[in-house]
């Protein structure tokens, strides 16, 4: 499935999970999958500014258009 898929991307689990039972399973995410979090969440910082400046620069040009 798509989190084993990830755990092999990454070289290590992104997921643990516990069986459950009394106390009930579940599941936590790694310290690998919080530092991948916060990548792409990064990126996502940096692609919304990025579009900010190209659409900025866009309008920019077309106003010099006849």
């Amino acid at each position: 499935d798509a989190v084993d898929a990830m755990g092999n991307a990454f070289g290590e689990a992104v997921v643990t999970t516990s069986t459950g039972g009394k106390g009930g399973g579940g599941a936590q995410l790694t310290p690998k999958a919080h530092q991948v979090i916060a990548a792409f969440e990064q990126m996502e910082i940096h692609h919304a500014q990025m579009l900010i400046t190209l659409t900025a620069d866009f309008n920019a040009a077309m106003s010099r258009v006849d």
